[in-house]
């Protein structure tokens, strides 16, 4: 079954902008008591938040996270709620946890009123934030950021091209052009002058300090996120192959989860005291989280699961007729090579809330499973297979999937929600 939609790698990697989150050890900061919300605000849901730039791990508690959004900093709990905790109107893109001279905390992004941020650094977890960057009169406006436990004050950063600094950030020197289409980049946490950069075209290596680069890894696929460990891994998501994993040194890359669908992660983060433990943020800005290494992922605010009689009767149909194009959960079909090349190629779309299946009623999506598509003809009529209490449990599964807002919006209402 397939609900039709149409993307490609093209459009899909075009819905983000090039942000960073910072790798490497951190140290302690205030805690979470003494991180103070912003005045006249309150805690809100994970998934209210867009647009998500970036994620850092929280030092004082690896299991929360930073988030720069559009609209300033975020703490999570550990519940899947979020606090507005500084900075609140700008633009944050990019966010970076070093541990220097003093535990500190940089972000670079875009002021309310247009123009640059510059480099600001706090080193009391956001309550107050100073000027790092020494260039008032013609702020610098990060994309992205990355440093190394080998050498914490040495700090990579992209504004017009790469620029290295290695005062934590006070002063900076254009190294070289970035590399073309780049999503992410990161340092060795072993090595300051090794980096990677994760691109377009596949994942760049630069041995002294992105004055050159070259193509070891010949994954010849957009590579959306590379993220490096302080014991020496290096992981990698790669379209259409997933997360993959390997040892710096080795390049003998071990496959970890490829049942993402539609969803490609754009950055992640390690817990420090704890490699099993990752957090992603993927395109549609959603966290995700992994106890086992990367094998299995949930929600960072937990999934909920489908509770009802007709909500589990669902599940069992859809698994029987939906999950070969639409995937595990919902989450759309997974990137294929003929995905990659042609656009012009249907891909059979999320049905979770990350896509537009909300933005039907009801009747309409009963419809389309019993009918099929008069536009596309891999969404084929299952009414000789299903009845319609059997395509209204489907439905209700599907529903299942959604958030709050997707549920308090859908149908014609959606657009009061963009």
């Amino acid at each position: 079954m397939i609900i039709p939609g149409r993307f490609s790698i093209f459009t899909v990697l075009s819905v983000f902008l090039l942000t960073a989150c910072g790798g490497g050890d951190v140290g302690e900061l205030p805690p979470p008591a003494d991180i103070l919300p912003v005045a006249n605000t309150a805690a809100q849901p994970l998934e209210s938040l867009r647009p998500i730039h970036a994620i850092a791990i929280y030092p004082a508690d690896p299991a929360r996270l930073y988030l720069a959004a559009g609209n300033g900093l975020y703490l999570t709990d550990s519940g899947g709620q979020v606090q507005l905790i500084g900075r609140e109107s700008d633009k944050l893109v990019t966010l970076l946890t070093v541990s220097d001279t003093n535990e500190a905390l940089l972000v670079s992004g875009h002021p309310a009123m247009g123009g640059n941020l510059g480099l600001l650094r706090s080193i009391n977890g956001g309550r107050s934030w100073e000027d790092h960057s020494g260039n008032a009169d013609d702020p610098m406006g990060f994309e992205l950021l990355a440093s190394s436990a080998a050498d914490p004050k040495r700090i990579y950063g992209i504004y017009q091209g790469l620029r290295t600094s290695e005062d934590s950030g006070k002063t900076w020197l254009k190294v070289a052009d970035a590399p073309t289409q780049l999503f992410d980049l990161a340092v060795s946490q072993q090595n300051p002058q090794v980096l990677y950069a994760a691109t377009g075209g596949g994942l760049y290596l630069s041995q002294n300090g992105g004055k050159s680069w070259s193509d070891p890894f010949q994954f010849k696929l957009p590579v959306t996120m590379v993220r490096t460990t302080t014991d020496g891994l290096l992981y990698a998501f790669v379209v259409s192959k997933g997360l993959l994993r390997t040892a710096e040194r080795a390049n003998d890359w071990l496959p970890l989860n490829n049942e993402f669908g539609m969803q490609i992660f754009t950055r992640m983060v390690v817990h420090p005291e704890n490699s099993g433990h990752l957090y992603a943020l993927n395109q549609f800005n959603r966290v995700l989280a992994t106890m086992d290494g990367g094998k299995s992922w949930h929600s960072f605010a937990g999934d909920r699961k489908p509770e009802t009689k007709n909500e589990i009767r669902g599940q069992q149909l859809y698994s029987t007729h939906c999950k070969s194009c639409h995937g595990a959960m919902g989450v759309g079909e997974t990137y294929s090579p003929q995905a990659l090349t042609d656009k012009d190629y249907f891909m059979a779309p999320a049905l979770d809330d990350s896509m537009h299946a909300w933005h039907h009623t009801d009747d309409a999506l009963v419809n389309t499973i019993l009918n099929g598509s008069p536009r596309k003809s891999r969404m084929i009529a299952l009414k000789n297979i299903l009845s319609e209490a059997d395509a209204h449990d489907i439905v209700q599964y599907m529903k299942s999937l959604w958030g709050t807002r997707a549920l308090d919006c859908q149908g014609p209402k959606h657009m009061q929600c963009m």
